[in-house]
């Protein structure tokens, strides 16, 4: 008869394969299961959860033939989360983007850009912002004949 004893050195070397076992999967999991759309496939879907966070990434095209990507994250212990959607046109060029990044109590920050203006808008700490701006260059006016009598 065999006589098995436990002590907390054990224990450590379980937990420490375990953990590493679980950022493994975590790395290949982060890192592997990205692709792209095929051709001909107009969504797909590719979700990672873990008990401290998330992320949710869809992919598709539209009616229009416009393709986009959403991203969606959280993370518990940081109390961050992310919301990414982009829209890209025929050849690739993207044509609208749309942020929200949020890390509470810190900061959050909405970004909406398309092909002619920025706006952005936001608080950190207790001081809210707002931002809009235009893309295109502007363009200087021709003055009028100058009346020389």
């Amino acid at each position: 008869m065999k006589t098995r004893s436990w002590s907390l050195h054990n224990i450590c070397n379980l937990g420490g394969a375990i953990t590493l076992a679980v950022l493994a999967l975590g790395l290949v999991g982060l890192t592997g299961c990205e692709r792209r759309l095929e051709p001909g496939e107009t969504y797909h879907k590719t979700a990672i959860a873990w008990p401290l966070f998330d992320v949710e990434k869809t992919e598709g095209v539209d009616g229009n033939g416009l393709r986009w990507s959403h991203e969606k994250s959280d993370a518990v212990i940081w109390l961050a989360s992310s919301d990414k959607l982009h829209k890209f046109d025929k050849q690739g060029e993207q044509i609208y983007r749309k942020e929200r990044k949020t890390f509470i109590p810190i900061y959050s920050v909405n970004v909406e850009e398309d092909e002619q203006s920025i706006k952005t808008w936001g608080i950190i700490l207790l001081y809210p912002y707002n931002s809009s701006r235009l893309k295109a260059p502007t363009v200087a006016m021709p003055m009028a004949p100058v009346n020389r009598r």
